[in-house]
């Protein structure tokens, strides 16, 4: 957003900033984890218009132009797991979101609504209708209708076991050396890789395709650390 129009090497290859005249932002604060704050509160200033979706009066909302009211996780219907978790857990609302929040998926309702594809975008579900549609679709993709039980038992039971593993996680350490050539990773070679051939291929001064050490601006022995020293 800082310099539109500026070109720049990414992954070997040149890309043109573009300019930017609005943010429409869900889910997330960017001024929660973002590594120059200072540097993102001039950019968030630059496009003509910011809005941003948010249960909560963050900076993200103050330097927002137009903030819609969200529904938090305890207003809304949903399921959930973690990447290895044993088990699917539902999460039914527990109360009606306050004042004039509403859910990302009203929100989006509405707005392809006025541009003319709600269709499009419900697939002519509700909320509750989705949440068992995404339901149903994990249970298929298990390739057995028992190895979860119906989407009624498990919104009533408010959890469901995911069947047991018969051997290594798949995408863990422990599969590629149980078998390499089953469990690949997702590098060229499929396994370990110190050298990278592909980003040695880029020619970047600054991120070569072995582990080298860059001495950064700012750290201990760096010539800054004489007027600023550690105490």
């Amino acid at each position: 957003m800082l310099h539109p129009g500026r070109t720049i090497d990414y992954d070997g290859r040149r890309l043109t900033l573009p300019e930017l005249r609005l943010i429409y932002w869900c889910g997330g604060n960017p001024f929660h984890h973002h590594q120059d704050l200072h540097r993102l509160a001039r950019a968030w200033q630059i496009p003509d218009t910011v809005v941003v979706h948010e249960a909560w009066w963050n900076t993200t909302a103050k330097f927002a132009d137009i903030v819609l009211p969200v529904a938090t996780s305890l207003e809304r219907d949903d399921f959930a797991a973690g990447f290895s978790d044993p088990h699917l857990v539902a999460m039914p609302k527990v109360r009606e979101p306050e004042g004039e929040s509403r859910t990302d998926h009203h929100i989006f309702t509405a707005l392809a609504s006025r541009l003319g594809y709600e269709q499009e975008f419900t697939k002519s579900r509700s909320e509750i209708e989705w949440v068992r549609h995404l339901y149903e679709q994990t249970r298929a993709s298990l390739g057995d209708d028992t190895a979860l039980p119906s989407f009624d038992d498990f919104w009533r039971r408010s959890t469901a076991a995911l069947p047991a593993l018969s051997g290594p996680f798949p995408g863990s350490f422990e599969a590629l050396r149980s078998d390499p050539q089953r469990f690949p990773l997702t590098t060229p070679s499929g396994r370990i890789e110190i050298f990278s051939e592909e980003i040695d291929s880029f020619g970047y001064d600054d991120c070569t395709g072995h582990p080298a050490w860059f001495e950064p601006v700012e750290w201990l022995r760096g010539g800054l650390s004489d007027r600023f020293p550690c105490t």
